[in-house]
């Protein structure tokens, strides 16, 4: 096999320099064998001379690169390794040299066959077996089957508690290693009743499925003490739900969905609050509302729900928005009163249902539709404030 990546330019300077034949010899070797070569590659890469130097200094030959083309052709790869990192032979671990067979990355044909990514995986790797070969770390590159540059950098950034080696084969980037420590810094928050202990189990009890981090979040998130939700200003009757335990008995109460949110309240994508709505006669209606984050910190009203999911009578709902309104909530669509009419948008061509038909800001502007007892003038109203907007747009051009 061919010798590609980083680790040519060195290997063929010592070619040229005088080891003539030295890559092609590498080209029919061992994985073994190849695996030292690279080993030392990226200690030239890093050292220069120096790393020539300790290197030939054991087998007790002249600094040449004739003499390191020899020893990398004709001494085993144990020993060429041993002198590399100044370690007596028979002192190397047997778990570096098993590991450096399963060097695979992402694009090798074959395990053994093509160097880590990164020049300074050999020497991590070595430091992490010959210093703690039974700590965390080498036990999850251990058992990770194919390996890589970034478990190397993974067992070193990741939380003591995701070293292992299911996480590690889930990690295909360093964006994946930053993502899993900012899930467990969540969980922690979240669960301040788990601790180190308590999420290592729940993290191995997801390991036979799919994805396990995500079975682990989810699973850890149903336990939430303290979701991350924010304060809003304060309404009557308007409470912001802040737990686990809470969004499920509120779930349970309305029978609705409100548990399935529990995921995206916990990351920001959705606020989930009990409303309980009084009206003019002073009957209580209970309400689910939905909120939605906006860029710019505020928060957008999404649903709003009584029992079972149904939508409340629309002067509830109307009410309803506008006292949410009142401290800062908001709704998307089109202002009551202006250009916009469903009717006349359904005549168009434009069905409702698309984007504003049956929505909050549809029952915002429920007052000024012609309906019996709405006092009338609502389509007279929107007619001239079309006939006002076609002038303005005459009158520009």
């Amino acid at each position: 096999m061919p010798i590609i990546g980083w680790a040519l330019e060195p290997l063929m300077r010592l070619d040229r320099a005088g080891a003539r034949g030295l890559v092609s010899d590498l080209m029919v070797s061992s994985p073994l064998r190849r695996q030292a070569a690279f080993a030392t590659a990226a200690e030239i890469l890093k050292h220069g001379q120096p790393a020539l130097d300790a290197l030939c200094a054991p087998f007790g030959l002249a600094t040449s690169d004739v003499a390191v083309g020899q020893m990398l052709r004709q001494h085993r790869a144990r020993d060429v390794i041993g002198a590399l990192y100044g370690v007596q032979p028979s002192a190397l671990p047997g778990g570096y040299l098993r590991a450096l067979l399963r060097v695979q990355e992402a694009r090798a044909e074959g395990a053994g066959i093509e160097p880590f990514a990164e020049p300074t995986a050999y020497r991590r790797l070595f430091e992490i077996y010959t210093q703690d070969g039974h700590g965390l770390a080498a036990q999850a590159l251990r058992y990770v089957g194919r390996l890589r540059a970034l478990h190397l950098r993974a067992v070193d950034e990741l939380d003591s508690v995701l070293i292992l080696p299911e996480v590690l084969q889930g990690m295909h980037g360093p964006d994946t290693i930053l993502a899993a420590n900012r899930l467990l810094e969540l969980l922690r928050v979240s669960v301040p009743s788990a601790d180190d202990i308590a999420l290592k189990a729940a993290l191995r009890q997801s390991l036979g499925r799919d994805e396990p981090l995500r079975q682990f979040g989810c699973r850890m998130l149903e336990r939430a003490d303290r979701l991350p939700v924010p304060d809003l200003p304060p309404l009557a009757g308007l409470r912001v739900l802040a737990s686990a335990a809470e969004v499920e008995q509120f779930a349970e109460e309305m029978s609705n969905c409100a548990a399935s949110y529990l995921v995206e309240v916990a990351i920001g994508l959705k606020l989930i609050c009990a409303y309980d709505f009084a009206d003019e006669a002073g009957a209580t209606v209970p309400l689910a509302i939905l909120l939605a984050p906006m860029t710019d910190g505020g928060w957008e009203i999404d649903q709003i729900a009584g029992k079972n999911n149904e939508g409340p009578a629309k002067p509830v709902l109307r009410a309803a928005l506008q006292r949410l309104m009142s401290i800062g909530l908001r709704v998307s669509g089109p202002a009551p009163g202006g250009v916009y009419d469903r009717r006349m948008a359904e005549l168009l061509g434009h069905h409702p249902g698309y984007r504003y038909g049956d929505t909050l800001a549809d029952a915002l502007g429920e007052p000024d539709r012609d309906l019996p007892g709405s006092g009338g003038g609502g389509a007279a109203k929107r007619l001239a404030g079309i006939e006002e907007a076609l002038r303005q747009i005459v009158e520009a051009a």
